[in-house]
């Protein structure tokens, strides 16, 4: 399916389009990364632009990050609803408002080529067919103790939207920052995220994906580990009927370290793609990934995570683990964990795992007097703590908790 194909005249139309874009065609069932992932329903679909958004929003504000939320609406800012209060040395909103010197920085570190997405349609996609980026830039040394939630807000039904986060944090930085995506039904969405970590600078990237019971999601995460950073991330995925979730971290500088865990619960009919890269390309860098899938009725969970330790990349320490829980008959989970290592002194393990509840562990606490339900609820919320314990935001954990309990508390065992 190449460019003339509808669903780029749908979306493309009357916008810049990059002339790489024209080049490119739209994967298939026949294409390797995608022959889990039915794409018909997103390109056969007659989507519309959406329409500007005043719904009331504040109910899904974090309640840590009142006075740190940046709202984006349809793949619009909207600075109306924002509320943005930061320490000197910290920028939060519309690119386009950046001064000039620093918007080319951001411009400049996000452009830098990385492996395997030089043909990557959505992206392209994404560039061709999105508004204004939202823009973090952490300056030198710089401290934001609040979580930054930009809270991304999709809403009429047939619609796309095509949101772009843009982040720099430079020299020394700290920061939380939780990309909410909350839509409504029948929306597809191409998200895209670029994530710079400069030397030194310590950054924990929460995204959760809850969007409409009918919606499409696609995302793409790109991100870039410096000398001596720390990337510590975190995706969840609860909603859409379909969704692609793209992550690719580099290890530009020496001992850097990383950590890319997941965590996706299915019920229904949904779908749940995950493909991650991991590419270790320097000194004593750390790598740990933990993915976990809970999928319940008819749903379909993918992983296909890819390690790479490049030549030279000593003393290298990668970790990958997919750990899958079916809790119905008709549930499934196909994975691929990759490892690929051209350097002799590293520590690498790679695995996954398939399997169902202990009916021992079910029975054991039944006989303390839990009903079967609550049992079960019980042991899958503890399946799915490990990663939810590692976001730091209390009030987004305790609400992820919550809907762990519930999901397998009203089942749908066909």
């Amino acid at each position: 399916m190449s460019y003339s194909h509808p669903f780029f005249s749908t979306l493309a139309a009357a916008v810049r389009v990059p002339a790489r874009l024209r080049g490119l065609e739209l994967p298939t069932r026949k294409t390797e990364d995608y022959r889990f992932f039915n794409l018909k329903p997103i390109v056969e679909h007659d989507w519309k632009p959406s329409e500007p958004d005043t719904s009331d929003v504040s109910d899904w504000v974090l309640d840590e990050s009142r006075d740190t939320v940046l709202v984006v609406r349809n793949g619009v800012i909207d600075t109306a609803s924002s509320r943005l209060t930061l320490p000197e040395g910290a920028f939060v909103g519309p690119l386009s408002e950046l001064p000039a010197a620093e918007q080319a920085a951001v411009r400049d570190a996000v452009a830098t080529k990385v492996d395997g997405l030089e043909d990557d349609v959505f992206l392209a996609l994404n560039e061709a067919t999105g508004n204004d980026a939202a823009c973090i830039v952490l300056r030198p040394d710089t401290v934001v103790d609040a979580p930054i939630h930009v809270l991304y807000v999709g809403t009429g039904d047939d619609t796309y939207n095509a949101p772009r986060l843009v982040m720099l944090a430079a020299n020394g930085a700290k920061a939380t920052v939780v990309e909410d995506f909350r839509g409504a039904d029948r929306v597809f969405t191409n998200a895209l995220s670029h994530v710079v970590v400069g030397e030194n600078a310590n950054v924990h990237h929460v995204r959760v994906q809850r969007d409409g019971v009918e919606a499409r999601h696609v995302s793409r995460v790109v991100a870039r580990v410096g000398r001596f950073a720390r990337y510590d991330s975190v995706h969840v995925t609860l909603g859409a009927v379909s969704s692609r979730n793209d992550v690719w971290v580099s290890h530009d500088g020496d001992d850097g370290w990383s950590r890319i865990d997941g965590l996706a619960m299915l019920d229904g009919q949904r779908e749940a793609d995950t493909h991650s890269v991991i590419d270790n390309r320097r000194l004593r860098c750390e790598s740990h990934q933990l993915h976990k899938c809970i999928v319940d009725g008819r749903g379909h969970a993918v992983f296909n995570g890819k390690i790479f330790v490049r030549e030279g990349a000593q003393n290298t320490d990668a970790y990958q683990l997919n750990r899958n829980l079916l809790l119905s008959p008709r549930a499934k989970i196909d994975t691929k964990p990759q490892l690929e290592i051209w350097a002799d002194d590293v520590q690498c393990t790679h695995g996954a795992t398939i399997g169902q509840l202990d009916d021992e562990q079910l029975f054991y606490l039944q006989s303390r007097g839990m009903a079967p339900d609550e049992a079960l609820a019980t042991l899958t919320y503890a399946f799915a703590a490990e990663v939810i314990d590692s976001i730091e935001v209390k009030s987004l954990a305790a609400t992820l908790e919550a809907t762990a309990h519930e999901r397998t508390m009203v089942r749908d065992r066909t």
